[in-house]
């Protein structure tokens, strides 16, 4: 983990200046499909969430515990989840679609709207697996391991 973090936080801080250059092009709301493991959609969520990864790598960086880092991913995955369960929901019964349902990933399954059905449930099984890292790995930084 020592040497991961501060190779994270080089990443945050390239990550963050790309995104601010990006978003003054106009392309705030551009894919970013490579960076989805860090939460990071479009490049206007690159913004504010490289700052968060950079903070959290340095905090876990000198803590010198991994448990730390985890706890954050996890915290992260369950707000993250929610936050796109809610987003799906709005989604599905808006008038206006930002994504429409026949340009996404499952409309040959699902040939209607209810096809946000599939990224709201998706959405809540990361956050019930986030949920329950935060709780395991809290057990064991905070009850012993």
């Amino acid at each position: 983990m020592n040497f991961f973090l501060p190779i994270l936080s080089a990443f945050c801080l390239l990550i963050l200046i790309y995104s601010i250059f990006q978003s003054k092009k106009g392309n705030a709301f551009y894919p970013t499909k490579l960076l989805y493991p860090f939460g990071i959609f479009v490049w206007g969520d690159g913004i504010v969430i490289s700052i968060f990864w950079l903070i959290v790598s340095l905090f876990c960086l000198f803590q010198k515990d991994s448990l730390y880092f985890w706890l954050f991913v996890c915290l992260f995955w369950a707000i993250r989840g929610i936050g796109e369960t809610i987003y799906w929901l709005n989604e599905q019964f808006s008038e206006r679609h930002r994504n429409p349902a026949a340009k996404m990933i499952g409309h040959k399954i699902l040939k209607n709207e209810s096809v946000y059905f599939l990224y709201q449930v998706f959405w809540q099984c990361v956050s019930v697996i986030a949920i329950f890292g935060v709780i395991y790995i809290s057990k064991m930084l905070f009850l012993g391991k």
